[in-house]
């Protein structure tokens, strides 16, 4: 029992790094779950990596897009290429068209995590599949910083919130393929220009998010702790 007060409640190291202690500063007030979620900043991302195991792959490139009162704020973007000896396996090249060459022209990879933090902020995460990307981010941060930085932002997933949309009666067999990004982007008609690169699945996943909250917003879903219930 004792020790899962441990794990639950750990101690951040005593000498935190300058952009950890103004991230962690952020989330002291108390989340508003009664507010608008039209007054919320929510930062879009997606990831390609090396390949699909959070402990053995490495991010190659982070993409990311604001959105705040149901608007893509394009000028609020953050997008780079990560540096890693390889972009992966050739079945995960063939997925996302990055070369070694490419790759090895990125950023540090603890640079590049410090700086999506730093743009990050608290705003809420949004993401397909999310759990994935943000598994990424965090094995990122702790083999550079250490095993308590992982995020601390609220977070929401495309593809559980199109679930919301379609209740599953108890007979009900649920196919993961229909919540693919491929297939709910050709439902909602959005183009699938730059596929298969961070900053494009992201605006990708940021339309696809507009799309599915204009409708959950019909259903009554106005607050953010509705939208993230």
């Amino acid at each position: 029992m004792f020790d899962f007060f441990k794990k639950r409640f750990k101690k951040q190291p005593d000498h935190l790094p300058a952009f950890w202690a103004t991230y962690l500063a952020l989330f002291e007030d108390r989340f508003a779950k009664n507010c608008s979620f039209r007054d919320f900043r929510f930062v879009v991302f997606d990831t390609e990596t090396t390949g699909f195991d959070l402990k053995n792959d490495r991010v190659c490139q982070i993409g990311a897009v604001a959105v705040q009162n149901n608007t893509i704020q394009l000028r609020d973007f953050f997008d780079t290429l990560v540096y890693q000896d390889t972009g992966g396996g050739s079945k995960v090249k063939e997925i996302h068209g990055l070369r070694d060459k490419t790759i090895q022209t990125g950023m540090d990879e603890k640079k590049a995590v410090e700086a999506f933090i730093q743009y990050l902020g608290n705003a809420v995460i949004v993401a397909h599949h999310a759990a994935f990307d943000i598994g990424m981010i965090n094995q990122s941060l702790k083999r550079h910083f250490g095993p308590g930085f992982k995020l601390k932002n609220k977070f929401l997933d495309t593809a559980h919130l199109e679930k919301r949309l379609k209740p599953l009666s108890a007979y009900a067999v649920e196919n993961p393929a229909d919540y693919a990004l491929d297939i709910l982007a050709g439902k909602y008609g959005i183009d699938l220009h730059d596929r298969h690169t961070a900053i494009g699945d992201a605006f990708i996943t940021a339309l696809l998010f507009l799309k599915i909250v204009a409708r959950l917003e019909k259903r009554g879903v106005m607050t953010i702790g509705s939208l993230i219930a």
